[in-house]
């Protein structure tokens, strides 16, 4: 079997297809310039031509730090990074860069999905699920941490929970009552969409609903509804588990 030397990188191998570049122009059919050779010829012309990256033809990808390539995407030279530096460990890196110099450490709370699509890595979550709390709470070593809502607290052993203080609470739905009446809240006007908009879709689980969220405010603020104290009875839209059965022998009693 004819082996060659690729003029390239100097290595010697077989002089066929398996090895060298096709060229119907040759001789043989075959360049003088091997496999490995060729590739890495295309992808410095392609990064040249099509983004104007120029990469080291002996470093190739890794002409630059996974940062410097993330810039690259910033800049929209890129619309990811190389497919090739696609990886969980890259992604953590950038993700931790991003939120260090963008978003500082004390305002976790106001990372949010937005806040990554800004920034061009919210399809880095794909390595987590999509959650963006599993991904914080792995990237920074914390045992328990929920991004979705409100004020953060400190706890011993790196733990972080959200606020339920009542000042808190209460700034929260002040808000709300700034754009909904009391009514509509009761017909159900404010939509779980308002309520994801508003950052409030953890605290109304911890409270173990939204109707019993708003008493619970109503109840902080002496707030009444044509001067009645404001129960569950009175939302349009009733809370899971409302109508159990012995919900239903005390509504059947006070009929």
């Amino acid at each position: 079997m004819t082996v060659e030397k690729c003029i390239k990188c100097g290595e010697i191998h077989p002089f066929t297809e398996e090895y060298f570049t096709k060229d119907k122009h040759k001789k043989y059919g075959l360049r003088y310039v091997c496999n490995d050779c060729h590739k890495k010829y295309v992808m410095v012309q392609h990064y040249k031509h099509r983004y104007g990256i120029i990469l080291d033809e002996y470093k190739l990808l890794n002409t630059y730090s996974i940062i410097e390539w993330y810039k690259l995407v910033l800049n929209s030279k890129l619309r990811s990074i190389p497919k090739e530096l696609d990886t969980k460990e890259n992604c953590k890196i950038i993700i931790k860069y991003v939120i260090e110099n963008v978003i500082v450490p004390e305002k976790y709370c106001e990372l949010s999905y937005e806040v990554f699509k800004d920034n061009k890595i919210r399809y880095m979550l794909k390595y987590w699920g999509s959650n963006l709390s599993h991904c914080i709470s792995e990237i920074f070593n914390l045992s328990d941490f929920d991004i979705r809502c409100g004020k953060i607290v400190k706890q011993k052993k790196h733990k972080i929970k959200f606020s339920m203080e009542d000042d808190f609470v209460c700034e929260k739905l002040d808000e709300i009552l700034v754009c909904f009446s009391i009514e509509e809240i009761l017909q159900g006007k404010f939509t779980r969409k308002e309520l994801m908009d508003n950052n409030l879709n953890t605290l109304s689980l911890k409270f173990g609903g939204v109707q019993k969220m708003f008493i619970h405010y109503f109840d902080i603020k002496n707030i009444k509804y044509k001067e009645q104290i404001i129960t569950i009875d009175m939302f349009k839209n009733k809370h899971n588990g409302y109508y159990s059965e012995d919900k239903i022998i005390e509504l059947i009693k006070i009929y």
